[in-house]
């Protein structure tokens, strides 16, 4: 993973000129602007240090996104590990944050689709107006989809923000930049390979298993865009669950997927959703909601006056084992919720992955190579390090 080589540290000074805000909240500013620089570097752990020196706001609350502070995170601590994929699907979160000025437009009229296709301002969740933006900005399929590509957020991130070690790192960006929308009907999975018919030209399409069909039954359909990797083609991020309807319209209307949406929310406001589950994108397609369900569907019986890290931290671990061991097997039978990448995403999770290094002895090593054959990307490459380090415990 690409990281700054000794380089001086530069400071962000106060900007003047900003009428009515507070002294924290210059400084926040401040540290997001030093954060966003050293993450459009290439180093996680500049930004998670910048992040760390102030991280609640003027109301108590905290500052920074969680999702954000646990994709550092991951990134730091899965650093050897990380395929270049990861390090391009970093550069897309990137430039979906990037307060770049250039952007403003792209930024405003994406807005405006999203919240639209939300069926406007009044139907937005939210305490307040600024809670309700932030929630598109934050969670918002459609906001994403415009800002990144149609509107070409990621293009000028590439051109006027990324460090030249940042893009270095990364796998084909440059060629994710103008990869169009298509249609996809979901057929069947296996462990490590998704199976989906391209509905624009009905050829069948494979793609790792990253988890994008966890929560999708064979014959229903998404639309998303298939990326090029060292690995092959991949999506770049969730797809988006939609009608048949929908699917055939985007597959059918050269580009128009706006409109085929557009036509949906008009028709059948209640049948599309496009607020992201978020997960971590940078490794699993599988959201957070979905694989911690599964951990704690494995811890069985638990007190919940018990500490409740502990408990996901034991469902983590026994799911690990039961999987060594056979016990997903009858899980693969579940047409709706996929057991590998959810496991894959349970062993790139920080927090848990630390316990797991403690865990697991030399006659577990068998087991973990074993299981490293059914899980795609980091979560296989986990494995292969736990049984590495079991081994040379012995």
């Amino acid at each position: 993973m690409p990281k700054s080589r000794g380089r001086k540290k530069k400071t962000t000074p106060p900007r003047p000129g900003r009428p009515g805000l507070t002294p924290q909240q210059r400084r926040m500013l401040d540290l997001m602007a030093a954060a966003d620089a050293a993450e459009a570097r290439g180093d996680a752990a500049a930004a998670l240090e910048v992040m760390c020196r102030e991280t609640m706001d003027d109301n108590g609350r905290l500052f920074w996104r969680p999702w954000r502070i646990s994709r550092l995170d991951q990134l730091i601590t899965l650093e050897p590990l990380l395929p270049r994929w990861a390090i391009s699907r970093w550069i897309l979160e990137q430039a979906t944050q990037a307060l770049d000025p250039a952007m403003r437009c792209g930024h405003a009229a994406a807005r405006a689709v999203a919240i639209e296709l939300r069926g406007g301002r009044a139907a937005l969740p939210g305490i307040d107006e600024r809670d309700a933006m932030a929630r598109i900005i934050e969670s918002d399929w459609v906001y994403r989809q415009l800002v990144l590509y149609d509107h070409g957020g990621l293009a000028s991130f590439l051109r006027r923000l990324a460090a030249g070690d940042l893009v270095a790192g990364a796998d084909r960006i440059h060629d994710w930049v103008g990869v169009p929308m298509r249609a996809f009907r979901f057929e069947r999975r296996e462990p490590t390979v998704l199976h989906w018919t391209d509905l624009t030209t009905g050829e069948p399409v494979t793609v790792p298993n990253l988890g994008a069909a966890a929560l999708v039954l064979p014959g229903e359909h998404v639309i998303g865009r298939l990326v090029p990797t060292a690995e092959g083609r991949m999506f770049e991020g969730i797809p988006l669950g939609v009608p048949a309807e929908v699917a055939a319209a985007v597959a059918e209307g050269a580009g128009d997927w706006v409109g085929a949406l557009r036509r949906q929310a008009a028709d059948h406001p209640d049948e599309l959703a496009t607020t992201i589950v978020r997960g971590n994108q940078l490794v699993t397609d599988v959201p957070d909601l979905v694989w911690r369900h599964v951990v704690l569907d494995s811890a069985g019986d638990w007190d919940p006056r018990s500490d409740g890290w502990e408990v996901f931290v034991e469902g983590a671990i026994g799911l690990v084992r039961a999987a060594m061991t056979g016990g997903l097997e009858s899980r693969d039978s579940d047409e709706l919720l996929d057991p590998w990448p959810c496991l894959g995403a349970v062993l790139c999770h920080p927090p848990t992955l630390e316990r797991l290094w403690r865990e697991f002895g030399p006659a577990d090593a068998p087991g973990l190579l074993a299981l490293a054959e059914r899980i795609f990307g980091p979560g296989g490459a986990v494995c292969r390090e736990l049984a590495a380090t079991a081994l040379a415990a012995a």
